[in-house]
């Protein structure tokens, strides 16, 4: 079976990227803010924040500097998520690595005293709750269990080894007990609603895939006839201008007759991949490549108006007839039908204009586009298929066939 091409994001993760940025710059901007009020608030900073005494503020001997500390961190993670979303991975293992620094030197100072750091430990909280949303719901636990882990160990070691918490009572040990827990409570939470997110994501991307799968035709990849038939009534309801092309592989008969259908497959596989990558290479917003029954395509390009499509289906069918020769070795050319209108359109009326033009396309000689008013176009010519030497197949490949000689 062919392979299905990687689905492009769906609207929810389009959506969860969005969130993720929009969080990490949100809370950042919220550490800024408290910054800024509790400096406002506190008349000794506030007044040394006047006077420029900025050692008051960011000195190790000061008791409010990993705070200001960690505005810098804040300023970090804000730039970085405005500046390069797209990195944010890479730029939070430093940011978290920082943060947590900070938050292990203000413990360090704390647990003498007998007090939790309450104040940083809440920030923690918030910048762990978007890890889940940048590294997933597995990323996210290993990173934020290390760093409550990291913090468990460190409040275990300096009560333990200090002695001063212990010896002021159990209070000391209950607030740290309580940071901890409540930050391995948020920790499985988040856990929990990430993985339940990734999973809702994971049914959804290959139940697409299989409804992916099941409307393409199985032997070209492109869409199949019912597939084709939903698009071109869509693009019928339309009030634009569509160009319809309905195209026939010439000689293909001969094809199978002469080489098997071994060769044929890979004649309409090939043909049908090249109309696919010639529509994307001339820009065609939207266009469609369906096949239609047998050697037949059918190629839709909305919004194109009618004297736009005649140079452009003459160029397409071109490029589709040269890639395919080159890829095969052998020439292989089409007849086509052009059908033109401005929506919305009859879709049976379009398509009975196509089909006509093409069929008017083959009885002049094939190779050539039929177009409305009975006129049709030559095409360049290509080069035509070899005659069969030896059970050779076109294009270097051995003939394996078992069907009696005629």
């Amino acid at each position: 079976m062919k392979a299905v091409s990687p689905l492009p994001p769906s609207p929810l993760e389009l959506q969860l990227a969005q969130l993720r940025r929009r969080l990490v710059m949100g809370i950042n901007a919220a550490f800024l803010l408290y910054l800024a009020l509790t400096t406002r608030i506190d008349p000794e900073l506030w007044g040394a924040l006047l006077a420029g005494h900025w050692s008051a503020l960011y000195s190790a001997a000061s008791h409010h500097s990993p705070r200001y500390w960690a505005l810098g961190v804040a300023l970090l993670g804000l730039l970085g998520a405005w500046w390069r979303p797209d990195r944010i991975g890479l730029l939070y293992v430093p940011y978290l690595l920082l943060l947590l620094g900070i938050t292990l030197y203000e413990m360090s100072r704390l647990v003498p005293y007998g007090t939790a750091p309450f104040h940083l430990s809440l920030w923690l909280i918030a910048a762990l709750s978007t890890t889940f949303l940048v590294y997933g719901a597995r990323g996210g636990l290993w990173i934020t269990g290390g760093v409550v882990g990291t913090m468990a160990l460190a409040a275990a070691y300096l009560t333990w080894t200090l002695g001063e918490p212990v010896a002021r009572g159990p209070d000391p040990v209950n607030d740290w007990v309580t940071a901890l827990l409540v930050l391995a409570t948020v920790t499985a939470s988040l856990y929990f609603l990430m993985k339940l997110i990734e999973d809702n994501l994971l049914f959804g991307a290959r139940a697409l895939a299989e409804l992916r799968e099941a409307r393409l035709d199985g032997l070209t990849g492109v869409l199949g006839r019912a597939a084709a038939q939903e698009a071109l009534l869509h693009a019928c309801s339309a009030a634009a201008p569509l160009g319809l092309l309905v195209c026939d592989l010439d000689h293909f008969k001969r094809v199978n007759d002469t080489f098997g259908h071994h060769l044929g497959d890979r004649v309409l596989r090939a043909y049908a991949q090249a109309l696919s990558a010639v529509l994307t290479e001339l820009g065609v917003s939207g266009g469609v490549v369906g096949r239609w029954g047998g050697e037949e395509f059918v190629v839709l390009l909305p919004g194109v108006p009618g004297e736009q499509a005649v140079p452009l289906a003459v160029t397409l069918a071109e490029r589709a007839a040269r890639r395919t020769s080159g890829e095969l070795g052998f020439g292989v050319t089409a007849s086509y039908g052009l059908a033109t209108g401005n929506g919305p359109l009859d879709p049976r009326d379009l398509f009975e204009q196509a089909d006509g033009a093409m069929y008017r396309a083959k009885a002049a000689g094939r190779n050539a586009l039929g177009l409305g008013g009975g006129e049709v176009r030559r095409l360049a010519p290509g080069r035509p298929l070899p005659a069969p030497s030896g059970g050779a197949v076109p294009g270097g490949t051995e003939k394996k066939s078992t069907r009696a000689p005629r």
